[in-house]
């Protein structure tokens, strides 16, 4: 015990006898303090990553067992993939969905573009299915959420929240907005059956034409002196307008039957039991997430000083609130540690 108390007294002595090599130190100690403070990351949880890769394939019009057909072509090659734990594949109507976890082991990367390349060497993947998506799942870091309310009509606050998403996302501060709490758009076709006999018509013709009118397919490519330009039919139709002028047949004299002449065509939202109310009134939300390079109280601030100045331009009826805030969670760590 003596010899600490000993060395303790002989180090403040050489201490006050060299001051300039305390002062020295002292700098040294805040310097690193202030770097440290200043480049230590920001979490409310902490940070992990996802040992899966997402294999996704839209088939539009594609029926559950035609997407199935799908998901076991690429099981069969995926699983020859080195570093695969286990696969779960789901198959739905114009969907096929193949999720691969990983072991823990396994180098992320490689493992991905292994994955593309046995992808890649499937060749029964119908020519009317898009082109399969494959990628890492993502460890999204949600920050905060904006809630837009009001007793309007659904396509209403739809329209509201698509039009924030599009002004949030152009900040600088986030990175990645996602609609919540809503039901999923459709696009209704009513067709009469006295429409359908007075053109001798069935329902299977005209959902023929509007499978085929609603997919995009590739057409090849060109060869230039500048490169190969990649060639595609014309973009698929977003909204139920763009339906109206898809043809059903043509007559002899080449007059063309479209759908608008025997349909009536509306923007909508599935049948689904589901909605969101907040204060008692219709609801949508939109979720805000930041990347790794980004702290929650930047993106939560840049969030709150958006939601403000987008509220003033609402329309009659709507009103916003910011909810879910994640950096107020850690505010308080913070301010506690």
């Amino acid at each position: 015990m003596s010899a600490i108390h000993d060395f303790g007294k002989s180090w403040i002595a050489w201490m006050a006898r060299n001051s300039v090599a305390a002062n020295l130190l002292m700098f040294l100690l805040l310097a690193g303090g202030t770097v440290s403070a200043l480049t230590i990351k920001q979490e409310v949880f902490p940070e992990f990553t996802l040992p899966w890769v997402s294999i996704s394939v839209a088939y539009p019009g594609a029926s559950p067992a035609e997407a199935e057909e799908i998901v076991t072509s690429l099981e069969q090659v995926v699983n020859a993939v080195e570093g695969v734990k286990k696969i779960t594949a789901a198959a739905s109507e114009g969907y096929a969905g193949v999720y691969v976890e990983l072991y823990d082991d396994v180098d992320e990367n490689k493992a991905l573009a292994d994955v593309k390349s046995a992808v890649d060497r499937v060749t029964t993947i119908p020519q009317d299915a898009e082109k399969p998506v494959v990628s890492l799942l993502a460890n999204r870091r949600q920050v905060i959420s904006l809630v837009f309310y009001g007793d309007v009509p659904e396509a209403v606050l739809r329209d509201v929240a698509e039009n924030a998403r599009n002004g949030l996302k152009a900040l600088p501060d986030v990175s990645e907005v996602d609609i919540a709490a809503t039901r999923p758009e459709e696009i209704h076709v009513d067709v009469a059956e006295d429409t359908l006999r007075q053109h001798g018509l069935t329902l299977e013709q005209i959902a023929g034409a509007v499978r085929l009118g609603a997919t995009e397919l590739p057409a090849g490519g060109v060869k230039t002196a500048a490169g190969e330009v990649l060639l595609r039919t014309k973009p698929k139709p977003v909204h139920g307008a763009d339906f109206e002028d898809i043809p059903i047949k043509t007559s002899p004299l080449g007059a063309e039957l479209t759908v608008a002449d025997v349909a009536t065509v509306r923007d909508s939202f599935a049948e689904v039991d589901q909605s969101a109310t907040f204060n008692g009134k219709r609801a949508i939300m939109l979720n805000v997430y930041r990347n790794a390079d980004q702290t929650p109280i930047e993106v939560a601030d840049a969030v709150k000083a958006f939601s403000w100045q987008f509220a003033a331009h609402l329309p009659q009826g709507v009103s916003v609130t910011p909810w879910m805030d994640w950096s107020e969670l850690y505010r308080d760590q913070a301010s506690t540690s």
